[in-house]
C-alpha cells in the first residue's frame, strides 16, 4: 500500500497570512504544513527496523534519529515527525502488510509553543498535570483533552525552556487559533511563509 499525501493541497485560510519574526520571544508556530505520519499495526516495529529507525521502548516515549522524532502513542502506534520542511522520504510511503496509516498528516493540526510561560498556558487549557513530579527532563508524550479536544502533546525540556508540540483535530484549526488568541495573547502566532 502506498501513502503519499500531496503537500500542495494543504491550505489553512483560517491562519493569518502574515508571519512575524519573533526570535527568542514567546510564540506559537503553526507547523501544520510539516510532514508527519502515523503508523499502526503489528508491523510497526518491523517497519522501523527496515528503515533503520529506533522503536520507542515504552508508550508515551519519544526517540530522535536523523532529524526525526518518533513518538509511541500505543503498543502498536507511532507518530513520526519531521523536524524540517522536507517531504517524506520516498520509501516511507510504502507500507507493508501489517502496517496501516494513522492519517496524522491529513487529520491533525500541529502547533508548537515556545518561550517563558508556555507550560502555564498549556496547563490552563487542560486538566492534565503536564509536569508530574518524578519525571526526568527529556521528551514525553501526554495524551489528553486540550481546549475541549482530544490532543497529543509532546513536551521537550523543562521549566521556561519547555517546547510543546500540540496535535489536535485539523477540522478545529480555526477554533484553536481563537482559543490561543483568547487564552494567550502574549504569545505571537507565527505562520511559516
Amino acid at each position: 500500500m502506498s501513502f503519499a499525501p500531496d503537500p500542495a493541497l494543504r491550505r489553512f485560510p483560517s491562519a493569518p497570512a502574515v508571519s512575524a519574526n519573533l526570535q527568542g520571544a514567546r510564540r506559537i508556530t503553526d507547523l501544520t504544513h510539516r510532514s508527519r505520519m502515523g503508523l499502526r499495526g503489528r508491523g510497526t516495529s518491523a517497519w522501523c527496523a527496515a528503515h533503520g529507525l529506533p522503536f520507542p521502548e515504552s508508550i508515551n516515549s519519544v526517540v530522535r534519529h536523523d532529524g526525526l522524532r518518533i513518538a509511541r502513542l500505543g503498543s502498536l502506534e507511532l507518530l513520526v515527525l519531521f523536524e524540517s520542511d522536507k517531504a517524506l522520504p520516498a520509501g516511507f510511503a510504502e507500507l507493508p502488510a501489517g502496517v496501516y496509516s494513522g492519517y496524522r498528516e491529513e487529520s491533525w493540526a500541529w502547533f508548537r509553543f515556545e518561550g517563558a510561560g508556555a507550560l502555564d498556558v498549556l496547563s490552563s487549557c487542560t486538566s492534565t498535570d503536564l509536569m508530574p513530579s518524578g519525571v526526568l527532563p527529556g521528551e514525553r508524550v501526554v495524551q489528553t483533552r486540550f481546549a475541549g479536544l482530544d490532543a497529543v502533546i509532546i513536551l521537550t525540556g523543562e521549566g521556561d525552556g519547555v517546547v510543546a508540540d500540540v496535535f489536535a483535530d485539523i477540522a478545529s484549526h480555526g477554533y484553536l487559533l481563537r482559543v490561543f488568541e483568547e487564552c494567550c495573547p502574549e504569545f505571537g502566532l507565527v505562520k511559516p511563509a
